[in-house]
């Protein structure tokens, strides 16, 4: 269950995450689009859920019960080669946590970028 929409300041951090890897395409405006944006690039096609959770620190399972309703919108997303669909999970904090969401559940990824100055909210992933 969701107490609202994401806070923009997640969505801000996530958006430069994202922007080093290609170019980025907000959706959020759309209430039943499966994703908040996409990262189109050379390599593919990332369809990005971004969630913000109080406890960061629990299991792929723990986080994909928490946020089922978005791992689900994403499944909706068609699979194909260059088409991916991730769910990144952010802390107050600005501690983040990504997943490849799969068809029987979340596979946890690196962090999408290294290159952001140190002690941006948005360069710090849990290690």
């Amino acid at each position: 269950m969701t107490r609202g929409p994401v806070s923009e300041q997640a969505i801000a951090w996530a958006v430069a995450l994202a922007a080093v890897r290609g170019t980025v395409y907000d959706f959020r405006k759309q209430r039943e689009c499966p994703c908040d944006f996409q990262i189109v690039s050379s390599s593919g096609i990332a369809f990005v859920r971004v969630k913000r959770t109080r406890c960061l620190h629990r299991t792929a399972e723990e986080l994909g019960a928490e946020c089922r309703d978005h791992v689900l919108r994403l499944r909706a997303v068609p699979r194909a080669p260059a088409v991916t669909r991730e769910l990144w999970i952010c802390s107050r904090s600005g501690r983040w946590r990504f997943f490849r969401v799969t068809d029987t559940g979340l596979d946890e990824i690196p962090g999408p970028v290294p290159a952001l100055p140190a002690g941006s909210p948005a360069a710090q992933t849990v290690a």
